[in-house]
């Protein structure tokens, strides 16, 4: 999971450092990267630890961040598309994560008994399950990056 959020912080890194334009559009890309950061930022420092506790946790976190971006007042539609879509994102992410760390829960507490073996596979698989749905999260992630680069100055250091 870490590795394939990893990608998303990067470019997005990439793109605060190639964006320029209008001030009042600067600001609200801006607004919107921080928040977005935010997430990543979370996602890079909880996504590596791979218990229930944690992961819950960071579902929790991501789910506060989303409503973030959701609240953000944007009046750029492509950038209102691309907050849309981060927080939607976040949103889903936030549900991915609670499920997962359903699993975890489930694998933690699965006593050694072939009762106990059925249900941890059963939590392996929906850990597995969950995975894939954070790549395709990925990747929607990667698209709204190429969406907010176009929306947004090529410079945020300049007026």
């Amino acid at each position: 999971m870490n590795s394939q959020l990893k990608q998303p912080v990067l470019i997005l890194t990439l793109v605060m450092l190639t964006i320029t334009g209008c001030s009042s559009r600067k600001a609200q890309c801006l607004k919107l990267l921080q928040s977005v950061n935010q997430g990543n930022t979370l996602i890079s420092i909880k996504g590596k630890t791979y218990n229930a506790a944690t992961t819950k946790q960071l579902a929790t976190e991501l789910n506060t961040i989303a409503d973030n971006i959701d609240s953000l007042r944007l009046s750029s539609g492509r950038l209102k598309q691309a907050q849309a879509g981060f927080a939607q994102v976040f949103h889903d992410l936030s549900k991915v994560l609670a499920e997962m760390g359903q699993a975890f829960e489930a694998g933690e507490k699965t006593q050694i008994t072939p009762e106990g073996r059925t249900e941890l596979l059963k939590a392996i698989d929906q850990a597995n399950q969950s995975g894939q749905s954070v790549t395709e999260l990925t990747q929607r992630a990667n698209q709204l990056v190429d969406e907010m680069a176009k929306a947004c100055p090529s410079k945020l250091t300049q007026d």
